[in-house]
């Protein structure tokens, strides 16, 4: 009996880029993809869409205390939690980038950033390092 593909849930706010399709075909050979595109504020319907789904990779771009219940979600149903690292390669008034690795994130002042997909981290945990404050 073969190995069963690896399922991939995709949450990120942008439709995955062919090279970071790439790039996870590169990492785990077939896989399926399951996307859920809408924006994450709260993340229960996306903890809820976790539970239901067992997906085994949740590529997340969150905020911290979403991060943190899926990681320990993570832990209960043995599923990891990646990111994409995306970098800025610039701003454009004129919308031009290239589609195959590139997205635009539209800013206030009508113009757009660049960002470009690098590669895919994996999430381990998430740290709060604290000290006493003595002075300033």
């Amino acid at each position: 009996m073969g190995r069963r593909m690896p399922v991939v849930l995709w949450t990120s706010g942008h439709e995955i880029l062919p090279a970071e399709g790439k790039e996870l075909r590169r990492i785990l050979g077939d896989f399926v993809l399951l996307e859920y595109r809408n924006p994450i504020e709260i993340g229960e319907e996306l903890l809820d869409i976790v539970r239901e789904v067992r997906p085994d990779i949740v590529i997340i771009r969150a905020p911290i205390p979403v991060i943190a219940s899926l990681l320990e979600l993570g832990r209960k149903y043995g599923f990891e939690l990646w990111e994409e690292e995306m970098e800025s390669v610039g701003h454009s008034s004129h919308p031009r980038y290239d589609e195959e690795c590139e997205i635009l994130v539209p800013l206030e002042d009508g113009q757009h950033e660049v960002m470009r997909f690098r590669c895919f981290n994996r999430i381990r945990e998430i740290r709060l390092v604290k000290e006493p404050v003595m002075e300033r």
